[in-house]
C-alpha cells in the first residue's frame, strides 16, 4: 500500500482516485484499513460481492476455506468504459505505474 500512497496524488492529478474493495464485513474492513495506516482513499466492504462479481474478480477456488477476490486494479472512465484492467492472484499485486500510464494515455 505504500506505493499506492506515494502515487495517489499523481492519480488525482489525472482525475482518477482509488477505491479499495474488501470481501469482509464492515468491521473487518475498517480494521484492515487501520492496519494499513489509514490510506488517503476509501475502503469499501463488498460482502455481497456486487462489484467483485460484476468485474469477475472472484478466485473460483476456495482459499482459506472461502471464496476470495483476486487482487485487481480496474480503471473506469467517466463513460463507464474500462480503460485499464489488471486481475492477478490473491497474492499478486498490479503495477500501479502501468495503470497510471494507461490512464494518462486514455485521457489524451
Amino acid at each position: 500500500m505504500t506505493r499506492a500512497r506515494q502515487l495517489h496524488s499523481a492519480f488525482l492529478a489525472n482525475n482518477t482516485d482509488f477505491i479499495a474493495l474488501n470481501v469482509d464485513n464492515q468491521q473487518d474492513t475498517l480494521e484492515f484499513y487501520r492496519l494499513l495506516d489509514s490510506p488517503p482513499y476509501p475502503f469499501l466492504s463488498d460482502v455481497n460481492r456486487v462489484a467483485i462479481d460484476a468485474y469477475q474478480t472472484t478466485d473460483p477456488k476456495l482459499t482459506y476455506g472461502k471464496l476470495i477476490s483476486w487482487a485487481a486494479t480496474i480503471a473506469i472512465n467517466q463513460n463507464h468504459e474500462i480503460i485499464y484492467q489488471y486481475i492477478g492472484s490473491h497474492r499478486d499485486r498490479p503495477d500501479l505505474e502501468e495503470a497510471l500510464t494507461a490512464i494518462i494515455k486514455a485521457n489524451k
